[in-house]
């Protein structure tokens, strides 16, 4: 247990930054540890009043970080913020960090999380990045592309053959077929 405690250590460590998913590692060996302490202590009444104090100071944590009185838990990053001129019912690709615009569509292309997608949009200079976007574009063709960072145009320049079925409205482009219905 003690081996699987500095695994832990060593994972947030080199990982450089605490997520949730990440404290799920420490979870067994403290449980054993803290299990361990607390029977070593010969008398009953220390030991209960030491597992009460844990209890309800994980108690009064979560209710203060529900009501706000910790200012390094914040609730409200959980939420998306709306958009107010979202479309609705299509089939989109954002390409900026604005998850509201999926409220009340679907996700095209398979681009979804910014951080990680923004390097095949910018680096359009990388052979294998214009075919995974002409392949992502081939096999799910979004109806609108939301680009307020304008990387489109770099695509566009490298994938002509995608660039000729969208029209350009302000920071969106949207694809030629729903712009001028027959």
């Amino acid at each position: 247990m003690f081996l699987w405690l500095l695994i832990a250590v060593v994972e947030i460590a080199v990982a450089g930054n605490m997520a949730p998913h990440r404290v799920i590692t420490y979870a067994p060996p403290l449980a054993y540890f803290i299990s361990h302490y607390i029977l070593l202590i010969r008398r009953k009444w220390i030991a209960e009043l030491l597992l009460w104090g844990f209890t309800a100071g994980i108690v009064t944590v979560a209710y203060l970080a529900r009501y706000g009185k910790i200012d390094s838990i914040d609730y409200q990053k959980i939420y998306f913020n709306k958009v107010d001129a979202a479309p609705v019912n299509k089939r989109i690709l954002v390409l900026d960090e604005q998850w509201g615009y999926f409220e009340n569509n679907t996700l095209a292309t398979g681009f979804y999380e910014w951080k990680i997608s923004q390097k095949y949009f910018r680096e359009t200079d990388y052979f294998q990045n214009v075919v995974l976007i002409d392949k992502a574009f081939e096999n799910d063709l979004p109806e609108l592309i939301v680009d307020p960072n304008q990387v489109m145009p770099g695509v566009f320049k490298r994938i002509p053959a995608i660039a000729k079925q969208y029209v350009k409205h302000g920071t969106t482009y949207q694809l030629i077929s729903i712009a001028n219905p027959k």
